[in-house]
C-alpha cells in the first residue's frame, strides 16, 4: 500500500531560470494558499483532488486501480491520517520561490516550505516535529500543481509520473523533534 506522503503531496542542479509570468506566480500562490488552508483545517481529504494528474495516473498504474478508485483509496488513507497527525503550522514562502528547468527545458518552481506536525507516538503521547523542505510547483495541462519532493519515495513517484524530472536532484527535508 502506498503511503499518502509519497503522493501528496528541493533544489535542482541546473541553474535557476527567469521567473515565469506574473499570471503563473499568482496561480501558484492561489494553489499554495488553498493547500495551506486545507492543511490547517484538519481535514486533508480535499488534497487528493489537488494532486497533479500525472501523479494520479502513476499511482493508479502502480496499484492497478483506475484513477477514480485510486483517488478513493487515497481519500481513505488521508482521512485515517487525521487520527495520527495534526498540522500545527504550515507555510509556503511563495515570495521566495525559485525558478528552474529540467534537462528538457520544462520549467518548475521550488517553494520553501515550513511545517510543524504533531504525531501520535506508539506510547499514546504526541511528538512534535518541525520540517523545512521545498515543494515543487509544476504545470500540467495548463494548471499549476504542488508536489512534495522531500524524500526518495516522493521523488520516485514524481519521475514515474513526469519523466522529465529524472536526474533532477532535490535536497532532503530537515526534520527535527521539537517536543516529546
Amino acid at each position: 500500500m502506498l503511503k499518502p506522503t509519497c503522493l501528496i503531496a528541493a533544489l535542482l542542479f541546473a541553474g535557476p531560470v527567469l521567473a515565469q509570468s506574473a499570471e503563473d506566480e499568482a496561480a501558484i500562490k492561489a494553489v499554495s494558499d488553498h493547500l495551506m488552508a486545507v492543511t490547517l483545517s484538519g481535514d486533508m481529504t480535499p488534497t487528493v483532488d489537488m494532486m497533479a494528474p500525472g501523479i494520479i495516473a502513476a499511482g493508479a498504474e502502480m496499484t492497478s486501480l483506475d484513477p477514480e478508485k485510486f483517488k478513493d483509496m487515497m481519500r481513505l488513507q488521508v482521512a485515517q491520517m487525521k487520527d495520527v497527525a495534526e498540522f500545527r503550522e504550515a507555510e509556503m514562502s511563495v515570495d521566495a520561490m525559485t525558478w528552474h528547468e529540467t534537462g528538457d527545458g520544462t520549467p518548475y518552481a521550488l517553494i520553501p516550505t515550513h511545517s510543524v506536525i504533531a504525531m501520535k507516538s506508539e506510547s499514546g503521547g504526541r511528538q512534535v516535529f518541525e520540517q523545512n523542505s521545498q515543494t515543487l510547483a509544476l504545470q500540467d495541462g495548463g494548471a499549476w500543481y504542488l508536489v512534495r519532493v522531500s524524500d526518495p519515495a516522493q521523488q520516485q513517484m514524481l519521475t514515474d509520473a513526469y519523466p522529465s524530472f529524472a536526474g533532477v536532484s532535490f535536497p532532503a527535508a530537515t526534520t527535527e523533534v521539537i517536543e516529546e
